[in-house]
């Protein structure tokens, strides 16, 4: 666990999952009840009877916010991050993979006793669709101690799931952390990424998260779902990013609007992570104090690299620091 007064590029606090993939037949989706192009949570045993169902399944350090991080990290940023594994396999393999990158782990020793690492079990079926066996696990365990010795001026962003401030069990302790980081200096990105409902949290929507991001990302689902209780976040100041998939993206920022297009793609393999590494891009290009349009540009050709691997993040032995030379 380090806490020093480096300057971090990026800090991130997350969920930590691993990633298990593997192809699965549309059988299998129907047995354990699993909606084909999304997904449901799941006990321990049946996570584990899930997996062990699998043939040649491919293990892989996931979860949104630390995949966003490792990208942050293979453009050539330093990076920190906060997240719950377990004592476990899964948890050391996740550990490890932090380390492989020079990410920083921030976050309190693995967590012992009965609890998993979170698993998100990742099932491709024939017809291209990616459908999802989760398991929680240890993820949501944070608590006080695991932000207070952290001095978060010494990081210029912080990135926050914005699921931790929709989630009953994490709310609080999140939007602690996020008041005691907005009277540092660094700024807040908060990613809405899977909230499309924050019925009953409006006061973290509210308060926390329109009051102090400076930069907030989410598709067109989740960014209606956060203006219908906040309404249009106008403050010129802040840069509101919505994502449209193969569609491109547009940024609200300073009272003009920003459109970009996706890229063709020369190789597809899945869209696993697209986002996540769009926005590492993103990040990147904002430390460097690049433009909107050109920030928008890095954050595109890091999300079309992504989608020709078969995990969420670069692999550990490769840099993207080539990428910054390749935007005009």
């Amino acid at each position: 666990m380090i806490h020093n007064k480096s300057l971090y590029d990026v800090v991130g606090i997350g969920r930590s999952y691993v990633d298990v993939i593997a192809s699965a037949s549309y059988n299998l989706l129907k047995s354990y009840d699993i909606p084909l192009d999304t997904g449901r949570y799941f006990d321990a045993q049946q996570i584990q009877e899930i997996q062990s169902s699998l043939k040649n399944p491919q293990h892989f350090a996931g979860g949104a916010i630390p995949n966003t991080i490792a990208g942050v990290a293979a453009l050539g940023s330093r990076t920190g991050y906060f997240g719950n594994v377990a004592d476990d396999a899964l948890g050391r393999a996740f550990s490890e993979d932090l380390q492989k990158r020079a990410i920083d782990d921030l976050a309190p020793n693995p967590l012992t006793g009965d609890l998993l690492s979170g698993t998100c079990v990742v099932l491709l079926t024939d017809g291209g669709e990616r459908s999802f066996a989760l398991h929680k696990g240890c993820v949501d365990h944070f608590t006080q101690a695991s932000f207070s010795a952290f001095d978060f001026s010494s990081t210029r962003y912080l990135l926050i799931g914005g699921n931790l401030l929709s989630n009953a069990s994490t709310a609080d302790m999140i939007a602690s952390a996020v008041t005691q980081a907005a009277s540092s200096s660094c700024k807040i990105v908060i990613t809405v990424s899977e909230v499309r409902n924050w019925q009953g949290r409006e006061v973290y929507a509210n308060d926390i998260l329109a009051h102090h991001a400076h930069i907030v990302i989410g598709n067109e689902t989740e960014m209606q779902a956060l203006f219908a209780i906040t309404g249009d976040i106008t403050d010129p100041e802040k840069i509101i990013i919505t994502t449209k998939g193969a569609q491109g993206s547009y940024v609200h920022h300073d009272g003009k609007t920003t459109e970009h297009r996706a890229m063709p793609h020369a190789r597809f393999v899945n869209s696993l992570g697209a986002g996540d590494q769009f926005l590492a891009g993103f990040l990147k290009a904002q430390t460097l104090g690049w433009p909107i349009d050109q920030s928008l540009a890095l954050a595109t050709r890091c999300a079309d690299a992504i989608i020709a691997e078969n995990e969420a993040r670069p692999r550990a032995d490769v840099s993207w620091e080539e990428f910054l030379t390749d935007i005009p």
